[in-house]
Protein backbone atom coordinates (compact mmCIF):
# COMPACT_ATOMS: atom_id res chain seq x y z
CA UNK A 1 0.00 0.00 0.00
CA UNK A 2 2.83 2.40 0.82
CA UNK A 3 4.54 1.55 -2.47
CA UNK A 4 1.34 2.30 -4.41
CA UNK A 5 1.01 5.68 -2.72
CA UNK A 6 4.63 6.47 -3.48
CA UNK A 7 4.21 5.55 -7.16
CA UNK A 8 1.03 7.62 -7.45
CA UNK A 9 2.60 10.69 -5.86
CA UNK A 10 5.76 10.26 -7.95
CA UNK A 11 3.73 10.00 -11.15
CA UNK A 12 1.72 13.09 -10.23
CA UNK A 13 4.85 15.09 -9.34
CA UNK A 14 6.67 14.07 -12.53
CA UNK A 15 3.72 14.93 -14.73
CA UNK A 16 3.27 18.25 -12.95
CA UNK A 17 6.96 19.03 -13.48
CA UNK A 18 6.81 18.02 -17.15
CA UNK A 19 3.77 20.17 -17.83
CA UNK A 20 5.20 23.09 -15.87
CA UNK A 21 8.47 22.98 -17.80
CA UNK A 22 6.94 23.78 -21.19
CA UNK A 23 7.61 27.23 -22.55
CA UNK A 24 3.95 28.19 -23.08
CA UNK A 25 0.87 27.21 -21.12
CA UNK A 26 -1.49 26.47 -24.01
CA UNK A 27 0.48 23.43 -25.24
CA UNK A 28 -1.08 23.29 -28.68
CA UNK A 29 -4.76 23.22 -27.85
CA UNK A 30 -4.69 21.79 -24.37
CA UNK A 31 -5.46 24.74 -22.16
CA UNK A 32 -4.50 25.02 -18.52
CA UNK A 33 -5.14 21.97 -16.30
CA UNK A 34 -6.50 19.70 -19.07
CA UNK A 35 -3.05 18.21 -19.51
CA UNK A 36 -3.40 16.73 -16.02
CA UNK A 37 -6.46 14.69 -16.96
CA UNK A 38 -4.53 11.40 -16.78
CA UNK A 39 -3.89 11.97 -13.08
CA UNK A 40 -7.59 12.38 -12.22
CA UNK A 41 -8.04 8.68 -11.36
CA UNK A 42 -5.13 8.87 -8.93
CA UNK A 43 -6.59 11.97 -7.35
CA UNK A 44 -10.02 10.31 -7.22
CA UNK A 45 -8.61 7.35 -5.28
CA UNK A 46 -7.10 9.75 -2.76
CA UNK A 47 -10.35 11.67 -2.45
CA UNK A 48 -12.26 8.41 -1.99
CA UNK A 49 -9.95 7.49 0.88
CA UNK A 50 -10.55 10.85 2.56
CA UNK A 51 -14.33 10.45 2.16
CA UNK A 52 -14.13 6.90 3.54
CA UNK A 53 -12.26 8.08 6.64
CA UNK A 54 -14.75 10.89 7.24
CA UNK A 55 -17.66 8.50 6.59
CA UNK A 56 -16.43 6.19 9.36
CA UNK A 57 -16.65 9.07 11.85
CA UNK A 58 -19.81 10.79 10.66
CA UNK A 59 -22.28 9.74 7.97
CA UNK A 60 -24.15 13.02 8.22
CA UNK A 61 -21.02 15.08 7.53
CA UNK A 62 -20.32 13.18 4.30
CA UNK A 63 -23.91 13.62 3.11
CA UNK A 64 -23.81 17.29 4.02
CA UNK A 65 -20.54 17.89 2.16
CA UNK A 66 -21.65 15.95 -0.90
CA UNK A 67 -24.95 17.82 -0.99
CA UNK A 68 -23.22 21.18 -0.60
CA UNK A 69 -20.73 20.56 -3.40
CA UNK A 70 -23.40 19.11 -5.69
CA UNK A 71 -25.61 22.17 -5.22
CA UNK A 72 -22.59 24.44 -5.67
CA UNK A 73 -21.67 22.67 -8.91
CA UNK A 74 -25.21 22.95 -10.28
CA UNK A 75 -25.30 26.61 -9.31
CA UNK A 76 -22.01 27.26 -11.10
CA UNK A 77 -23.27 25.52 -14.24
CA UNK A 78 -26.52 27.50 -14.22
CA UNK A 79 -24.61 30.74 -13.59
CA UNK A 80 -22.35 29.95 -16.55
CA UNK A 81 -25.29 29.15 -18.83
CA UNK A 82 -27.13 32.34 -17.88
CA UNK A 83 -24.04 34.53 -18.07
CA UNK A 84 -22.69 33.34 -21.42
Amino acid sequence: LIRRKFYSLTYFALQLYLISSWSIYTQGGSFSIRMMVTTYPLLAFGLAEVVRRIFIKSHALVYLLLSFFTIYNFSAIIYYLIRF
